[in-house]
């Protein structure tokens, strides 16, 4: 965020925010996202905001949707659904950030989050980029989750149209 926007507020924006603000800018910009396996980022998401998060709003998405739980698979079981219906925006489909209603694919370049280096090669190659990657929250803090075949089945029907569109194996 920091490096896009100078700050590192959250700026969770559709592509319909960028174009609704500026069409001529949207339409004639070169567009590019990350996007990271559905069940990973859910679960990341949760650990993220049950340690606090960030600032006001990542609290007020604790309290109304994590605290309650005392463990992700709770939470994937008892309000994960609720989350998404409500988009808390921790939890929003990936695809609706970029994908119209149709699910077309509306940027120029989709990097996957689990391929990071290779894919800011590629994309830097695409900008005249000559800056290496500086990578911040890489790391996983020791935290390991393996998740059930039960969690993985939930997620993977809340996050259908995720795993179809960007290709994570089912």
């Amino acid at each position: 965020m920091e490096a896009i926007y100078g700050d590192s507020r959250s700026q969770h924006s559709t592509w319909r925010d960028f174009s609704i603000e500026d069409p001529k800018k949207f339409d004639s910009y070169f567009k590019f996202t990350f996007t990271r396996d559905p069940l990973s980022r859910c679960y990341s998401a949760y650990t993220y905001l049950k340690k606090g998060g960030r600032g006001p709003l990542d609290h007020y998405w604790n309290d109304r949707y994590i605290k309650q739980y005392d463990s992700f698979d709770d939470f994937v079981f008892g309000g994960l659904e609720d989350a998404i219906e409500n988009s808390a925006e921790h939890f929003i489909p990936q695809h609706k950030f970029i994908c119209d209603d149709a699910g077309k694919v509306v940027v120029d370049f989709v990097g996957r989050v689990e391929r990071m280096a290779e894919d800011y090669q590629c994309l830097a190659a695409k900008l005249g980029i000559t800056a290496p990657l500086k990578l911040r929250n890489a790391g996983d803090d020791g935290n390991t989750y393996a998740a059930s075949a039960r969690v993985q089945s939930k997620v993977r029907n809340l996050y259908h149209s995720d795993y179809e569109i960007f290709g994570y194996a089912h």
